[in-house]
């Protein structure tokens, strides 16, 4: 009987960890990222995208890779602005868009190379 209360207890034990380890992942996702905002200057061989950007349980999170100046906007799934900001030479940083007072649902977020207009867009749901 005691062997059979302990078995119990680590299987429910490991099914709530396991449901955890879940649940923080789920929300911290890579965002994929369309289009080119690399600079002009640079060769299409050696261009690269300046942003990855990361979802997590409160923010969008932008990592910028290389410096690059842009303008961030965010719309909602009716298509009306929700957020917008410019950011400058923010290279090896990272930038926080927080949506914890959003509503919940479908958005964009589009990224303007502010040197030569290019713009990436991505999409993500909360």
């Amino acid at each position: 009987m005691k062997n059979l209360c302990i078995f119990i207890l680590l299987f429910s034990l490991s099914l709530s960890l396991s449901s955890f380890s879940k649940d923080n992942n789920a929300k911290n996702e890579e965002v994929e990222v369309i289009g080119d905002i690399t600079d002009q200057a640079r060769t299409r061989s050696l261009s690269i995208n300046p942003i990855i950007v990361f979802q997590t349980e409160s923010a969008i999170e932008v990592n910028f890779i290389a410096n690059v100046n842009l303008k961030m906007e965010v719309y909602n799934e009716v298509g009306n602005l929700i957020y917008s900001t410019a950011v400058n030479n923010y290279n090896g940083q990272t930038f926080y868009i927080y949506y914890s007072n959003w509503n919940i649902g479908k958005y964009k977020i589009i990224f303007t190379n502010l040197s030569n207009n290019k713009t990436a867009f991505g999409e993500f749901e909360i």
